[in-house]
Order: C-alpha cells, then sequence, then structure tokens
C-alpha cells in the first residue's frame, strides 16, 4: 500500500477553479497534464458513436456510447494524454449514469462527493497514472467529462446516460438526439448508430424530420434487442428528433406509475378540454440580424427557413413585415403591415437578395429602426429578433444599447428573440477568479431585450433543437399560444398525493396550447383524480378527470430517478446552508443522479481506492486517498457478456462456494443460486420476474470465509 502526496499539477488548476473554467460551448479536447499551463489543448476524434433511445413516461432516457481517440498526437508518441469533453445537455436533463472502458472491462462509475471525487481523480492521474475518468456539472454551465490515459493510436470508450424530458402533443411525443456533439470531432465519425428499447405503451417510432426512415428489430451481442435506425451521413450534422405516437388519453389525460424501492412515483400529462380558443389577428415585425461565420447556415438558408415557417404558421388575415441589414443598410419591407398570404411573404423575401451577407450597422439600429414601424403603425403589434450576433457580448455595451431601446419605445411591444448562433462565440467572463458565471455571445443583451418587454427567450446553446425546430416553437407559441396562471391537483381515492414537480420543457406547463406535465409522489391506492382550475384568456375554466386503475401505464425506476432530478432542480440555487447540501449530496448517492454537489468517478478495478472524507487539502477540503493494487489471486469471478440483456454466465474459478447471492444496486437481495463451477442467470429475482435495467452485485462467500463480489450491468 502507498499513501498518494499531494501534486500541485495543471490538472488540479483547472479541476477546482483556480484557473478560469473552460467554455460551456461543446468541445472536446486532447491535452497533456504533464504541459501545466503551457498546453491549453488539441481537438480530439469521436471514432464511433451510438446513441440509444429508451422513452419512459414523460421522460426519455439517452445514452451517449462515445469512442475517442487521436491520430494526429503531436506529443510524444510516449506520452500518456488525457480526454477532456465539455458538453451542454438540454434544460431539464438529469444525467444517471457513466461507464468506463478498462480494457476489456466494464467499470460503471460510483458517485461521490464532488471535491472527493475531483481530488481521487487528480490524485490518480499525477501519481499512479491508471484509468480514471470523472463526470461532473461545471459551476459555470454544462458538463465536463475527463478520461486518463490516452495512449498514442488506441482509443477510449465511454458512456454517459441521461434522462430528457419528451415534448408532448397530443398526436405524438418527441425527443431530441444530441447529434450536435458529433460536430466536437475533428475528423469525421466513421460510426453513427440509433438504437431504440421499445416500450410498449409507445407505438410508431421515427424520425420527425426523415419520415422515410425505418427502423429496423435487432438483436446485438453487445446492446441486446432493440430497434436500429441507420441514419445516412449527410442527416448527421442535422438535429434529429425521435418521435412516438401519444400513448391513449383519457380525456386528454395520461398517467404512468413507479411502485417499489420504499418510494411510489406517479407521472401525468394533461391537455385541458375547457380552454378557450385563441382568436386573434396577428401583427409581427420580423427583425434579422446575421453574422458571417457565427452559423452553420447561410444567410439565404435562415432567409428561406423563415420564410417556410411563416407561411405555415401565420394565417391570410395575419400581418408580418420584415426589416434586415445588408452590408450597407437597413432594409424594410413596407412603412405598413402586410397581408400574410403565401404570395406577398415570398413576394417580400424573394425580392430581398443580400449582397453581402450580414450587417455592418450595430444591432440596436436594426432593433430601432423595426421598432418605429411598429410605433408608426400604431403600436398593435409585436417583434421577433432572428440572430447570430454577439456584438453585445459585453455589458459594458450591452447596457448601454439596452438604455437606448428602452429609452425609445417604453417597453411598449413585446419582443420575442430566436438566437441561432451556434460557433464563434464572444465570451465574457465575470471575475472568472472566483469562477462566476461568464456570458457567450450576446445572451445577457437578448434575455434582458426580452425579459424587460415582456417577451420570449430562446437559445440554441444547450437546447439540442435546429433553427427550424426553435423558430417553429416560438412562432407557434406566440401565434397560438396564451399564457396560463393555473391550479392543478392529483389525489387518490384511498391515499394521497405529495411533492408535485411542474415540467416546463420547451414551454410545456406555461402555454395554454401545451400540456401539463407532472412529477410527484403518491401512498395509498388508484382511482386517482385530478382537478385542473385555470385564468385564461380572461375566463376561469375547470375541469375533474378519474383515471382508473387499468389506464395507468407500468413504469420502471426511471420514474424515481426523474424524481429525485427534479427534487434537485428546485434545490439547484446558491442555498449555502450545509444541512441541505448534506440532503442533496446523500440523496445524489444514494440515487445515482447527479447533483452539483456530486461527481460520477470510474476507477480501474485492479485498484482498490479508500477515499478520506476528513483529510485537509489547502483551505477547501479534499481527499488523500490510499492506492493499492489487488492482491494476486487464482480465486476469481468473471462473468460474460457484462453488460446483458437477458442472461448471463458466471464462471467460479478456484472457488468452492457455499452460496451465490445476486444484490440489487439498493443492496437487496433479489436471487440466490446455487454454486457451480459455471451459472447462468436469466436476469429474474427468486419470484421468476424479469428484473428491470442497471447495477447488479453477485457476491460468493467461499469455504474459507473469504468474500468475492463482482459488478453485473443489466442493460
Amino acid at each position: 500500500m502507498k499513501k498518494l502526496a499531494l501534486a500541485v499539477s495543471f490538472l488540479l488548476f483547472s479541476l477546482f477553479g483556480i484557473l478560469p473554467p473552460l467554455s460551456a460551448q461543446n468541445q472536446l479536447s486532447i491535452v497533456n497534464p504533464q504541459w501545466g499551463l503551457w498546453d491549453w489543448g488539441y481537438p480530439g476524434t469521436i471514432e464511433e458513436a451510438v446513441f440509444t433511445l429508451k422513452p419512459q413516461g414523460l421522460y426519455v432516457e439517452v445514452g451517449l456510447y462515445l469512442t475517442f481517440s487521436w491520430p494526429e498526437n503531436p506529443y510524444d508518441i510516449n506520452d500518456s494524454l488525457e480526454i477532456v469533453f465539455d458538453f451542454d445537455l438540454p434544460e431539464g436533463a438529469i444525467v444517471n449514469d457513466s461507464w468506463l472502458w478498462v480494457g476489456d472491462e466494464v467499470v460503471k462509475a460510483d458517485i461521490w462527493e464532488i471535491w472527493t471525487a475531483l481530488q481521487t481523480y487528480s490524485d490518480i492521474v499525477v501519481v499512479v497514472q491508471q484509468d480514471p475518468s470523472v463526470l461532473y456539472k461545471k459551476p459555470e454551465g454544462g458538463y465536463q467529462l475527463r478520461v486518463y490515459p490516452l495512449v498514442t493510436q488506441e482509443s477510449r470508450k465511454v458512456k454517459i446516460n441521461y434522462l430528457i424530458p419528451a415534448f408532448w402533443t397530443e398526436e405524438e411525443v418527441l425527443a431530441s438526439l444530441p447529434i450536435e456533439l458529433l460536430s466536437t470531432s475533428k475528423n469525421p465519425v466513421n460510426n453513427f448508430r440509433t438504437l431504440v428499447y421499445a416500450d410498449p405503451a409507445w407505438e410508431n417510432y421515427r424520425f420527425k424530420e426523415l419520415p422515410g426512415l425505418s427502423f429496423q428489430a435487432i438483436n446485438d451481442p453487445e446492446y441486446g434487442v432493440c430497434l436500429e435506425a441507420v441514419i445516412p451521413p449527410a442527416d448527421w450534422t442535422t438535429s434529429l428528433h425521435l418521435a412516438m405516437d401519444t400513448p391513449p388519453l383519457s380525456n386528454g389525460l395520461f398517467v404512468g406509475r413507479h411502485t417499489g424501492g420504499g418510494n411510489n412515483i406517479y407521472e401525468l400529462a394533461f391537455f385541458p378540454q375547457s380552454l378557450p380558443p385563441v382568436e386573434k389577428t396577428t401583427r409581427l415585425m420580423v427583425a434579422v440580424d446575421y453574422k458571417t461565420g457565427k452559423s452553420d447556415l447561410s444567410f439565404s438558408e435562415v432567409l428561406e427557413i423563415l420564410k417556410t415557417e411563416l407561411k405555415e404558421q401565420l394565417e391570410d388575415d395575419d400581418f408580418f413585415n420584415l426589416t434586415i441589414g445588408n452590408s450597407q443598410t437597413i432594409y424594410t419591407a413596407s412603412q405598413n403591415w402586410i397581408p400574410a398570404e403565401d404570395a406577398s411573404i415570398d413576394f417580400v423575401f424573394d425580392n430581398f437578395t443580400p449582397s453581402t451577407a450580414g450587417s455592418q450597422k450595430p444591432l440596436i439600429n436594426l432593433l430601432q429602426t423595426a421598432g418605429n414601424r411598429i410605433v408608426n403603425n400604431g403600436l398593435e403589434g409585436e417583434m421577433l429578433l432572428v440572430s447570430n450576433t454577439d456584438e453585445y457580448n459585453d455589458p459594458w455595451y450591452a447596457n448601454p444599447a439596452m438604455e437606448t431601446f428602452m429609452n425609445a419605445f417604453q417597453g411598449s411591444f413585446p419582443v420575442h428573440v430566436c438566437d441561432f448562433q451556434s460557433k464563434n462565440f464572444a465570451e465574457y467572463w465575470e471575475n472568472w477568479w472566483e469562477n462566476q458565471p461568464s456570458h457567450y455571445g450576446n445572451e445577457i443583451f437578448n434575455s434582458s431585450l426580452a425579459t424587460l418587454t415582456d417577451g420570449t427567450y430562446l437559445s440554441l446553446r444547450g437546447s439540442n433543437w435546429d433553427f427550424p425546430a426553435m423558430l417553429d416553437f416560438q412562432l407557434s407559441s406566440y401565434i397560438e399560444g396564451v399564457q396560463m396562471v393555473f391550479d392543478l391537483d392529483a389525489d387518490l381515492e384511498t391515499g394521497f398525493c405529495y411533492q408535485p414537480y411542474m415540467i416546463n420543457y420547451l414551454g410545456q406547463s406555461e402555454y395554454a396550447h401545451l400540456p401539463i406535465l407532472q412529477i410527484g409522489r403518491y401512498e395509498g391506492g388508484f382511482p386517482m383524480t385530478v382537478e385542473f382550475f385555470a385564468l385564461a384568456d380572461g375566463q376561469i375554466v375547470s375541469e375533474t378527470i378519474t383515471v382508473q386503475e387499468s389506464q395507468v401505464v407500468e413504469l420502471d425506476t426511471l420514474a424515481q430517478e426523474a424524481w429525485v432530478g427534479n427534487h434537485f432542480q428546485a434545490w439547484d440555487s446558491d442555498n449555502n446552508d450545509p444541512n441541505v447540501i448534506s440532503q442533496i449530496v446523500n440523496m445524489s448517492i444514494q440515487e445515482r443522479v447527479l447533483s452539483k454537489y456530486t461527481a460520477f468517478i470510474a476507477i480501474d478495478p485492479n485498484l482498490v481506492i479508500e477515499p478520506c472524507y476528513i483529510c485537509p487539502f489547502g483551505n477547501q477540503g479534499g481527499a488523500i486517498v490510499e492506492v493499492k493494487e489487488k492482491p494476486e489471486d487464482n480465486a476469481r469471478l468473471h462473468a460474460f457478456p457484462n453488460p446483458f440483456t437477458q442472461e448471463v454466465t458466471i464462471e467460479l474459478k478456484g472457488l468452492s462456494a457455499g452460496q451465490v447471492r445476486i444484490y440489487n444496486q439498493m443492496g437487496s437481495l433479489v436471487r440466490i443460486l446455487e454454486p457451480e463451477p459455471s451459472l447462468l442467470w436469466d436476469g429474474r429475482n427468486s419470484n421468476g420476474e424479469m428484473l428491470p435495467a442497471g447495477l447488479y452485485v453477485v457476491a460468493v462467500i467461499d469455504e474459507d470465509g473469504r468474500a468475492f463480489n463482482m459488478k453485473l450491468i443489466k442493460l
């Protein structure tokens, strides 16, 4: 056994925020930890990507299997390098797992308190230099995965698992694929697969953007029984959405439940049937601000998408106008409102051909020109700013521009902002030495503009949208949507519901034309009664719906993880109460759901790591760890395949076992097997019931009283 000395390295500085953190933009870097402050890294490559999707109630579980490499290594061939993967996930995402491939073994990460995990990872990298990974939330936003080592001409495989709220309509349920993460690869991804683990409650799986692409049933040796869709390489750079038919609704209501594990969870999606229809004439001023190099779309492509969306969303009795800049001037289509007939929309867009993409005029000039057209036509209208520029990244410039706009118009009309900047963000660091939040692009100006004028603000950054989907949602919310004040109560005939959370993903639970999504706990039995009261468009409405037990969809343990994730998000403020933080850490570790106070850490299974939770590290606390290699022993457990889907073979080499026991990740005994040199476990409990996917442990006590155990991963 050897005790690791604390080492001061570039890794420690960057992990603990002494240097400014890396950008929250999606980025894959390969760095050499031994180079310290002088190494900012090089772009890495994703050789292979497999996305798995599993619908479950209000959520879809997404598994990202990524294989990293770096064929263009400018370092010394003997250097051991580090993978640093910075990435964003959509709002409301809940990270619930991390895996690391070490040789032929798959290591399912443990979840620890974040400082202990980061310090342990650093100690292993600096001293042992042997196969750790760590995944955590960055203080300034986004996530970071680190993996060490990456040896020249070799690759490393990982899995990141998270839950994402689905977007519900009465006809279909949508979930976005994080396909934009593939753009972090310096070289094209050689192999990309999408797999779906089907659920009986959802049918007709398809991709929204690729209606001609079909899924085929396969039995994959690694990923098991699933549906596969091979996406053409030409579509890899486009955001994609998995679509499924909405499960049957009872009076506009879907209810799912999970029982077991000490907590009963319910989920519901409710489409109010009693809300008044939206009747209003739309007058929409569209202002377009484009800059070359800030988007993957050309100026002409942006205009074509915008024209198509306006034709789909606006009715003939609506009105619109267009203000746009080219390299010479600011152009407005008309002094008056233009009828939103298809022919008029085509005429306006087809007769504007910018000689040079992008405007040299400041954004405030564009906004003032567009605003004056609204004022001159009686203030009966709203503005949609479609922009990818970032000239007001710094508050030094943003605040005076905002003051100018507000002084001119006094917030007399809403400004809705659709920010489609997707690359080359200007960044503003605010007290980076204190790890304070930073601003990317025009987000500080755009969000303030929407807030101060009672508009809406949407951005591509961190949303997993593409530009057409974001624009479609923003226009439909503005044209069809009426924000409502509502109350939704669920109750049981022989019990009660408690601790509910509303899911506001993509405006759900906010707009009257979108469903209300709720997740909560319950005690007792069905039927369930749901009472709905709302004030929408000046009218008070109410509904009462009863759901019988036969109408409820059964959910698995992911429902519990989804509730825990919402619980953390409700607490996710600058709460310095140590009791609250302690509760979050304990629940995060128990439920294996990532919080901002915890991290997933995977360690070489041939090492024994003993974290020290009370050892001092500077003024911040930390972890001095003891590391020792596992002793050589002819008595070993082996399992294959691992991970497995339906059955796994367990070999007892050199063991004379008295009993073989299988435990779940909560420590509950689920099965006892008769000892044999080679035995088969079919993934069922002692009652013959198929167990859900998750982590299991096979434990063996031999005749000498020695204990052996091994993790099994059931997909």
